[in-house]
């Protein structure tokens, strides 16, 4: 990572950065957790990243490639651990997957982790020299760092007749109390991005967003609709909603870069110009 600071090479910090990641889930695989840790523990990282992105063009004053790279992993790292808490089987499941209870030293990282990224997220949400809407969206991070701790702690509990095994069929009948919430947490976490790209100019997190869009409205479909149409039903009507909804957020992706490209953003220090 250093050498990736000394040649000003934004590539090279992608490559180290992903590998960093990875080698954080050997370890928490060699930490033997439940895969509820580690699901919680990537989204609270994927928050850190989102601040060592405001930290490196706000602060350290970066060109704007150097924190992109930390804002899109963060994004990624965010939506995909958010998406997979937005399925109500998965959250049952989790309960009935056992592993060792974590180390210590587990607990040491994920707890220093838990408190800069809150900390962090608070204090870039007092800040007045942010602007408002980078602002509001670390104080919404924040607020997400804190529900994945009380989701974490503070697990629901399935009544004894719903305690199935590790599977769809027998859990998604019990609605998990968290489940809402985290597909709340997810659509507003696609719509922050998508504008967070349009006031930036930066396409690559509107079409991030849209594909996540896209992905919980299929995945939410047959969620809801395969328990009343069956499964040729539902996976006709599927097809159906999956070509419509190509066609509009294609299109509406095609204009949304088209004002894109015609908007041009106001003269103004890189570091406010482009948030993130």
């Amino acid at each position: 990572i250093g050498l990736a600071y000394w040649w000003r090479q934004e590539i090279v910090l992608a490559v180290n950065v992903l590998g960093f990641g990875s080698w954080m889930m050997f370890a928490l695989w060699r930490w033997n957790i439940q895969p509820v840790h580690a699901i919680v523990f990537y989204l609270i990282f994927g928050v850190f990243l989102m601040l060592l992105a405001a930290l490196h063009i706000y602060i350290l004053k970066f060109p704007r490639p150097f924190g992109l790279v930390y804002s899109m992993l963060g994004a990624a790292c965010i939506l995909v651990t958010n998406y997979i808490l937005s399925f109500n089987s998965v959250l049952n499941g989790l309960m009935f997957t056992k592993a060792s209870y974590p180390k210590t030293s587990y607990w040491i990282v994920f707890g220093i982790l838990l408190l800069l990224s809150m900390g962090g997220s608070i204090g870039i949400a007092l800040t007045p020299r942010f602007i408002r809407f980078i602002r509001y969206g670390f104080f919404g991070l924040g607020w997400l760092v804190l529900f994945a701790a009380i989701f974490l702690f503070f697990p629901a509990s399935i009544p004894a007749q719903e305690q199935f095994p590790n599977a769809y069929w027998y859990h998604r009948e019990f609605l998990n109390p968290y489940m809402l919430v985290w597909n709340f947490l997810l659509a507003g976490a696609i719509v922050s991005l998508i504008v967070l790209g349009y006031f930036t100019n930066e396409r690559r997190y509107v079409n991030l967003g849209l594909f996540f869009f896209a992905a919980l409205v299929i995945t939410r479909y047959f969620d809801t609709f395969s328990l009343y149409f069956g499964t040729y039903g539902s996976f006709i009507g599927g097809g159906i909603l999956l070509i419509l909804l190509g066609f509009f957020l294609e299109r509406f992706r095609r204009n949304l870069l088209k004002i894109m490209e015609k908007r041009t953003v106001p003269a103004m220090p890189e570091a406010t110009a482009h948030p993130l």
